[in-house]
């Protein structure tokens, strides 16, 4: 898994560091539920980076 997250950039990697964190905090029992908090971290760090791309793409745009 750490593998793949240099080919993630840098959404990807600080959605890795985010699940790091989750998974400290939440303490999960099974590598199933550590590998299942680090990938919706990483998910939704790369959706919230594409949105905020184009959130301040239109914003430049519109200058």
């Amino acid at each position: 898994m750490f593998a793949v997250v240099p080919k993630l950039g840098v959404s990807g990697g600080v959605g890795l560091l985010l699940g790091l964190v989750a998974v400290w905090w939440v303490e999960p029992t099974t590598n199933a539920g550590i590998a299942l908090l680090i990938g919706i971290f990483i998910v939704a760090s790369m959706v919230v980076s594409g949105i905020a791309t184009l959130i301040i793409g239109k914003k430049r745009s519109g200058n």
